[in-house]
């Protein structure tokens, strides 16, 4: 009778437990956050990279692997690279062709494509004409010769295209909102569904399905970082990616050490300046205060380890072959202050005409706390600093109508390539209404000179150039913060931040039911 009890009771026991996700696999619940829209940008990202698949793909240390190529080859010359497709399905049960990658590249790439990748992708023959309407979609550089081949011809080597490749923007997908997807998992559109939430199922059709743990994925838009850490630390989301500077120093204050990941990314944080109108339409005053920033004690100041390094150049030395730094950067900080004092004497600011300089942030106290800290150094040259900052819907407006004497930019490239972080300082873009079409042309010419040395000169004159005018203030490099939870597995530090959401594992907890 004793045992006969003991073995209801134990049956009754496993009956009153189950599983955080049922139908195989825990359900992994993921908050992107980041002003100025970039929290909905991101995860608009992680739901096409676990939706769909590219030619090759991340692993889970940020490595180029096979996507839905198995394999590729590369030319001799660099001017060519022929991918081998697998024999995989599309949800529909249709399977993957070449002629469909290449149509998806053709509409990635087409004049109505808002994707930030077009011009990342202008060594591709024809792409930037393909992308100004000049020439047809069927010119571009991307051929089908037989159904499970792929070739992509280049106009000029271009070593990141494999990297580039693997972002969630150059995922192969089909036409339509509703169109059948190639990759881990569907969006699911049940009764589960939750308002203002993306939530996915594991995809069965998947070619790869079998090394899928999670069994299905929410991912939340949060750009009040400190709601979305509030939510991390009480349990209700068990990844938050995409912080920034300007909330760090609060998720250090508020989170345990270990499940903090810090990385710097491949990219500049600093100031860009107003070179139409205002005191910083002198180059003399944007020398000035450029030289007058002690950045090595500035980031020893601010940040409690190593992870951040100072930066007075365009771009961090990650990104470039041969570094150029200010004509400056050799100065000792005395001899820097000495020489900014004389550069705003000369335009005219003094004791008898103090300089007063406008600086707009963004959302966050970390972006004011950096701000102090060089109005400090400012201070020395008697330099007032007036810091506004405002909510992101205004920041942006603020930015995009070149209201502001200073404001800050936290950019990054998602790939080893300097081109992200250049474009913004080009003509095109005339982002504080900076223009140098000397450097313009310099830059045009890294792009499409096929012999790397000439590359690297070109691209090194175009720097000095621009560090001449000075159109934005370099302070350090900046670095990207994600919280995981100790029930996730899979996640690796690295540099370029990508972390596939499909490869990560969750230990799924048990609950009690009544």
């Amino acid at each position: 009778m004793l045992r006969a009890a003991f073995a209801v009771a134990l049956v009754v026991g496993l009956a009153a437990c189950k599983p955080d996700s049922d139908g195989g696999g825990a359900t992994l619940r993921v908050d992107s956050v980041g002003d100025g829209g970039r929290a909905e940008t991101l995860m608009r990202q992680q739901a096409l990279d676990v939706t769909s698949q590219g030619l090759v793909q991340f692993d889970a240390a940020g490595q180029t692997v096979p996507g839905l190529a198995t394999s590729w080859r590369i030319a001799d010359d660099g001017l060519s690279v022929i991918f081998r497709l697998r024999a995989a399905k599309w949800s529909d049960g249709r399977p993957v062709t070449a002629e469909q990658v290449v149509l998806s590249f053709q509409r990635l790439l087409a004049p109505a494509s808002r994707s930030t990748l077009k011009p990342l992708l202008g060594r591709i023959v024809n792409a930037p004409q393909v992308a100004s309407g000049r020439l047809a979609p069927r010119t571009l550089g991307i051929s089908a010769p037989v159904n499970n081949i792929v070739e992509i011809r280049l106009s000029a080597p271009m070593p990141e295209l494999l990297q580039l490749l693997a972002l969630p923007d150059a995922t192969v997908r089909r036409s339509g909102g509703n169109a059948p997807v190639n990759g881990a998992f569907l969006r699911d559109t049940g009764e589960t569904a939750v308002p203002d939430q993306q939530r996915f199922k594991r995809n069965p059709d998947f070619h790869a399905a079998d090394s899928v743990k999670l069994g299905a994925l929410n991912l939340t838009a949060t750009a009040d970082p400190t709601a979305a850490v509030a939510r991390f630390t009480r349990d209700a989301t068990d990844v938050v990616v995409g912080g920034g500077i300007g909330s760090l120093g609060e998720v250090r204050a508020l989170t345990k050490p270990a499940t903090l990941h810090v990385e710097p990314v491949r990219g500049v944080y600093g100031y860009v300046a107003n070179v139409r109108s205002g005191p910083l339409a002198d180059v003399r005053v944007r020398t000035a205060l450029a030289m007058a920033i002690d950045r090595e004690a500035l980031v020893r100041r601010l940040f409690t380890a190593d992870d951040v390094p100072p930066l007075a150049a365009l771009l961090p030395d990650s990104l470039v072959a041969a570094p150029v730094q200010p004509s400056w950067s050799h100065l000792s900080v005395e001899e820097r202050l000495a020489s900014a004092r004389a550069l705003l004497a000369d335009a005219g600011y003094g004791p008898d005409r103090p300089l007063t300089v406008n600086l707009r942030l963004p959302a966050g106290r970390g972006h004011a706390v950096v701000a102090a800290a060089v109005a400090a150094d400012w201070q020395a040259l008697g330099v007032e600093t007036k810091t506004l900052a405002e909510p992101d819907a205004a920041y942006t407006r603020a930015m995009a109508a070149g209201d502001f004497d200073l404001a800050v930019v936290e950019r990054a490239s998602p790939v080893d390539t300097p081109w992200a972080l250049l474009a913004p300082l080009g003509c095109a873009a005339r982002i504080g209404g900076y223009c140098n079409k000397d450097a313009d042309a310099l830059v045009a010419a890294a792009l499409t000179v096929k012999d790397p040395p000439k590359r690297v000169e070109a691209l090194g004159q175009a720097q000095s150039l621009m560090l001449i005018d000075t159109p934005m203030i370099s302070l350090f490099v900046p670095v990207r913060w994600s919280l995981v939870s100790p029930q996730v597995s899979g996640w690796v530090d690295n540099p370029g931040g990508h972390h596939p959401l499909a490869r990560l594992t969750k230990n799924q907890r048990r609950r009690l039911i009544n």
